[in-house]
């Protein structure tokens, strides 16, 4: 794709998008992606209604600000070269799928920390846009610090890579995710002890793809030191078994047990070889 841009605009640009960083957000108020008038999935393709002869059109809807997509050292190449990134729109989630996003649990949506627990880009609606447009919005930082800005980048690549588990799983655990939902923040034991953790890992084996598979869930709070602090080591073995006890065999999955494990005690192919419980797949 070719691209012809006047060198001084090139280099106004550049200067402009020299400080931006992935997770920033732009005061960018539209987005838009392609829909079906005739067959409309959306209030925005449904207000484009009138065009039904088309098979395909752009839809667009207003929004509060986009958030920075584009891994940063994209972000600050020549836009000669480089002269597209991608933003989302930014959400306000409830406090329940906040603490879930937050949590992992749902990849579709990624916390913007310097705007607090409640907001988040939501991945399922990427939007291109060329640089120029970034450059002439107002620029907020998304991030306060390198950690935040690491983790902010691995839940972007998450929600492209995550694995995809075999579907009576979503049957076996169903019963723990209700359970997840009701007693998230609750003042209770089982309450503080959901709210501590970081994960919730999930591994099978010998794999996914056998005839039967042996599920193991691991409950992952950051540190032994913070799970501690939430209740005695007996006491996490009670809530564990307890949440095991709402989980069921079906179809290939033979067996379910689990354990309370800080994500400091992982070994480095204890975690390769799991993957984190994800609330969008397995409501489905």
């Amino acid at each position: 794709m070719p691209f012809v841009v006047n060198p001084a605009r090139a280099e106004r640009i550049n200067l402009a998008l020299a400080e931006w960083r992935q997770g920033d957000v732009a005061d960018l108020h539209i987005v838009n992606w392609i829909g079906a008038p005739s067959e409309p999935l959306t209030e925005a393709s449904e207000r484009a209604a009138a065009d039904i002869e088309l098979k395909a059109a752009i839809v667009f809807t207003e929004v509060e600000a986009a958030v920075l997509i584009t891994q940063t050292c994209d972000i600050v190449r020549d836009c000669r070269t480089r002269p597209l990134v991608t933003v989302a729109p930014l959400v306000s989630l409830s406090d329940t799928s906040a603490h879930e996003a937050i949590r992992g649990m749902r990849p579709r949506f990624v916390n913007v920390p310097a705007l607090g627990p409640k907001r988040f880009a939501d991945l399922d609606h990427i939007v291109t846009v060329e640089k120029s447009v970034l450059a002439s919005s107002n620029r907020t930082s998304g991030t306060n610090s390198d950690a935040e800005i690491r983790r902010f980048g691995l839940q972007v690549g998450r929600k492209h890579s995550r694995f995809a588990f075999p579907e009576e799983l979503a049957v076996s655990v169903r019963g723990l995710v209700q359970r997840i939902r009701e007693k998230h923040d609750k003042r209770s034991p089982e309450g503080q002890a959901l709210t501590a953790l970081e994960e919730i890992r999930v591994s099978g084996t010998p794999e996914w793809s056998a005839e039967r598979v042996n599920v193991f869930l691991t409950f992952a709070p950051p540190s032994r030191e913070e799970a501690d602090e939430v209740m005695t080591e007996a006491d996490w073995d009670d809530v564990v078994a307890g949440w095991l006890a709402r989980t069921e065999p079906f179809g290939r999955i033979a067996a379910l047990e689990g354990a309370m494990i800080p994500l400091d005690e992982l070994t480095a192919r204890e975690y390769l070889d799991s993957d984190a419980l994800d609330l969008d797949y397995l409501s489905s």
